[in-house]
């Protein structure tokens, strides 16, 4: 059922449309991961379906073979061509803490998310659609939760506008318990905090709640087709949110400056219709995220927030009539019913304590059976295929999914067509460089190189505070401690990176000599009193400078409000390069660098500016090689829209070319 927009409205939504991806892009992400292409199986009538088996106890029934099952599609029972037992039981783990490793690349969150023993938890907190209030109330069980998970529960936090790009898992349960603390709801609250969102002064409350609708269904099914890529057993999003409704309360939608109509009236009675319709146009939207829930094996639990209420409003907001309160309560917390059913998840919905739940939730995900068929039936109509899956074994309980979303032809159609060609891998990383750190960490770091002596490296790591992110004294950083080690665990560095006495912010640097290869840092940032603020832990792969050909080393960034400033930043021999990749177009760079050719002798430099496809825009002044072998090329952002860019740096001798590329995005 389509709904009528007025032009107006049509306009307004026209914008928030192209605004969506830009408002994602603002999103706060632990750490940035190349992009992910969902795979496909061959077999397009492959339908995968994970089975929980349980006693009339409750307790998990661990020891039933395929012979055990009999499944049923349209009434006609189907061959099980794979059966995988999954038990993931408390006394599966070994004390030995290397078998929980920190997940430190991504590399090693690929394997590790990959295996069979380990359980894939995604949190998504849905600030959108949760009060202030709520959400504190609820992050400190949230937190607790994710401290009591296993060590080698992999864990992720994920909000609306968390590009998918930007999720990655951790075993750190108490960074990310310590994550989910600054969990602030802003339901009701249209105020922009990210730059795009300076759209919303241009649009309705209803049309500010229908973007932000269609942001949260996007993600979710964006979430489900990226974790659909990491492995094909059970994976779990716990969607932690109120609700989404479909129509503002008029005296919602208009701030509380227009009252409802009085019952019983026409007006009323036609209000109703309205409702009735956009609600249903709301849930036929979630199709989509059903679809890609239960075609990669991806359960969501639905956890509200509001505990047990017995309405949707309270003093603090407008008076809204009781109808109107009922209707919002009814239609938030069915389609967070409706979202946790179609995806063979659990409601926990009236819990003021749900802890009890979130531990029912991690048992489902511990002793489970993945089956496997070939449809005889074979659809290619694009709707939902009811099956039946039954115990053999007399006095077993099991819940499963209902069944499958078959493939349209367009669906396989696309499926099978060829890849189109990616970005390349160094215009792709450099594009990922530039996701904003998350949320809430006080310190921000850099990491570059330069040659050194005796074939040689030299590593300069760069602290600072990131603004805004300390609020007391107590979580203002004044120290970084640094400890560094090569690959065969040998010591490269181990000391405390002083704040530097001239920064105007809390900053410091430090430079070491490393043998190229791979390398680990522990970063510990401190106060002033010797607490501990905040940590982090990085693999780094030191370049090797002693390589033919003409080499650039790690570009440096300087930031400055105008040319005066930029031109004390070239004077000055202790200012320090930047760690953010994120301007303002009223701002000033100068990017410094080295380079290396053959024999000596300096490679010709070109440099240019280069779109997010990588596509050349333009091209810089060929920049003036100083006396101590830099080079500095000033840039100013006036001329630039908000959005990604990259700045490629070529060297080449006569024969042989290399090039060094530098992410960055202006946000306002």
């Amino acid at each position: 059922m389509s709904r009528r927009i007025h032009p107006v409205a049509a306009c307004a939504l026209a914008l928030c449309a192209l605004a969506l991806a830009s408002l994602r892009a603002q999103s706060p992400a632990t750490q940035a991961a190349p992009p992910q292409t969902p795979t496909f199986r061959t077999r397009v009538d492959a339908v995968s379906v994970d089975v929980i088996a349980t006693d009339k106890q409750g307790k998990p029934v661990t020891d039933l073979k395929a012979e055990d099952f009999e499944i049923k599609e349209n009434g006609k029972v189907q061959a099980i061509d794979s059966f995988k037992r999954i038990l993931l039981t408390d006394d599966r783990f070994d004390p030995d803490p290397s078998r929980a490793q920190p997940i430190l690349s991504l590399e090693a969150q690929s394997r590790e998310a990959a295996r069979d023993d380990v359980r894939l938890i995604t949190i998504f907190l849905d600030d959108y659609h949760t009060r202030l209030g709520n959400s504190m109330a609820v992050r400190e069980k949230l937190a607790r939760f994710v401290k009591e998970l296993d060590p080698r529960d992999m864990v992720a936090i994920a909000y609306p506008l968390t590009p998918t790009l930007g999720l990655t898992f951790s075993r750190d349960h108490d960074g990310m318990a310590a994550a989910i603390m600054k969990f602030e709801g802003r339901k009701y609250d249209y105020r922009a905090r990210y730059p795009p969102e300076d759209i919303y002064s241009r649009l309705s409350r209803q049309q500010i709640e229908d973007l932000r609708n269609s942001i949260v269904i996007e993600a979710l099914e964006g979430l489900n087709v990226y974790l659909g890529t990491l492995r094909e057993g059970r994976k779990t999003i716990l969607f932690v949110s109120e609700g989404m409704s479909a129509t503002l309360p008029v005296e919602i939608a208009s701030g509380g400056q227009v009252q409802g109509a009085r019952p019983n009236t026409l007006e009323e009675q036609n209000r109703g219709r309205a409702e009735f319709f956009n609600a249903a146009d709301l849930l036929n939207r979630m199709r989509d995220v059903f679809i890609s829930a239960n075609r990669t094996n991806t359960s969501i639990y639905t956890l509200d927030p509001r505990g047990l209420s017995t309405g949707e409003f309270d003093v603090s907001e407008p008076n809204v009539n009781y109808e109107s309160d009922r209707r919002v309560m009814n239609e938030t917390t069915d389609l967070l019913r409706v979202l946790a059913d179609q995806t063979d998840g659990r409601a926990i919905i009236g819990r003021n304590d749900p802890l009890p739940d979130l531990r029912q939730m991690i048992r489902d995900t511990s002793a489970y059976y993945l089956l496997g068929y070939t449809s005889t039936e074979a659809p290619r109509d694009g709707k939902f295929h009811e099956i039946k899956v039954t115990s053999k074994r007399k006095g077993i309980d099991i819940r499963y999914r209902k069944g499958y979303w078959a493939m349209s032809p367009e669906d396989i159609t696309r499926a099978s067509a060829p890849a189109k060609p990616g970005l390349p891998a160094d215009v792709a990383d450099a594009l990922a460089s530039t996701s904003a750190p998350e949320r809430g960490h006080p310190v921000r770091t850099w990491v570059g190189f330069d040659r050194a002596e005796d074939g040689r490296s030299m590593v300069t790591l760069v602290w600072e505070a990131a603004p805004g992110a300390s609020k007391t004294p107590t979580d203002t950083p004044d120290r970084l401690s640094v400890m560094a080690n090569f690959v065969t665990g040998d010591l490269l560095y181990r000391g405390k990176v002083e704040r530097d006495p001239q920064a105007l912010e809390p900053s410091g640097r430090v430079s070491f000599p490393s043998k190229p290869g791979a390398m680990r840092l522990r970063l510990s940032a401190e106060g002033a009193a010797g607490q501990l603020i905040d940590s982090e832990e990085r693999e780094l792969v030191v370049p090797d400078y002693t390589k033919v050909g003409p080499i650039v080393t790690t570009p440096e960034l300087y930031r400055a409000l105008n040319a005066r400033g930029l031109q004390q930043i070239r004077q000055s021999t202790t200012a320090l390069p930047t760690t953010t990749r994120e301007f303002a177009r009223t701002e000033q760079l100068l990017i410094r660098f080295r380079a290396y050719g053959p024999g000596g002798t300096p490679p010709a430099i070109t440099m240019r500016l280069l779109n997010s496809l990588g596509d050349t825009m333009s091209t810089f002044p060929t920049p003036e090689r100083k006396a101590d072998g830099t080079y500095d090329a000033p840039f100013s952002l006036g001329g630039l829209v908000t959005g990604s860019y990259i700045i490629e740096i070529e060297s080449s001798t006569s024969d042989l070319k290399s090039r060094v590329l530098i992410g960055f995005k202006i946000t306002s």
